[in-house]
């Protein structure tokens, strides 16, 4: 019996996981993005060590982007970095929070920015990069579904809403709201 089922198209795999999972949180995804998502994911499951891309600060490495000559070099500099920033926010959350409070609206501003500036290349033409940059924050919850349930599902209802009180973070509200329970902040909460 096997216990592991090998893959024969992992860009099938994951297009069919990204449909399922835009359709199951009913997001108003184009098929462009769908395709431009489906190829991060396949690009980052097949590279090396993707920490070693993070070697430097991403605002020096989106300064150095954004003052680079080369069009063509500053738009892959530039699309890189929102790839990042979007794969890391959705499957390693814990990893940029523990890094401190904030980190990851902070990586959303950067990766949302990234895809912005490579657009803006393209002018009134840009669709996919507009896309991405506004909804980031979605496609993140989308690149979050790919994380094992297993990290989840050891948390009581009591403990993942104290983490999500800790956090905030929308793929913890997200669990939540699957789960019947709806987080709000209160004022209480603000202290």
């Amino acid at each position: 019996m096997e216990l592991i089922k090998p893959c024969k198209d992992l860009g099938k795999e994951f297009h069919d996981f990204v449909e399922h999972s835009i359709q199951a949180r009913d997001l108003d995804i184009s098929s462009n993005a769908k395709i431009y998502l489906v190829g991060v994911l396949v690009n980052f499951s097949t590279s090396g060590n993707i920490l070693n891309e993070y070697d430097s600060p991403l605002t020096f490495k989106l300064h150095e982007s954004m003052n680079e000559k080369n069009k063509i070099v500053k738009i892959g500099k530039l699309q890189d970095i929102g790839d990042l920033c979007l794969f890391l926010t959705g499957y390693f959350p814990d990893y940029i929070q523990k890094k401190g409070e904030g980190q990851i609206d902070y990586h959303i501003g950067i990766g949302s920015t990234a895809y912005k500036a490579a657009g803006e290349f393209f002018g009134a033409d840009d669709v996919l990069y507009k896309e991405l940059s506004e909804k980031f924050p979605n496609l993140r919850l989308v690149v979050g579904d790919l994380r094992p349930r297993e990290l989840y599902n050891n948390l009581s209802l009591d403990e993942l809403y104290e983490r999500w009180k800790r956090t905030r973070d929308s793929y913890e509200s997200s669990l939540l709201i699957n789960k019947g329970v709806i987080p709000i902040i209160g004022n209480d909460d603000l202290n």
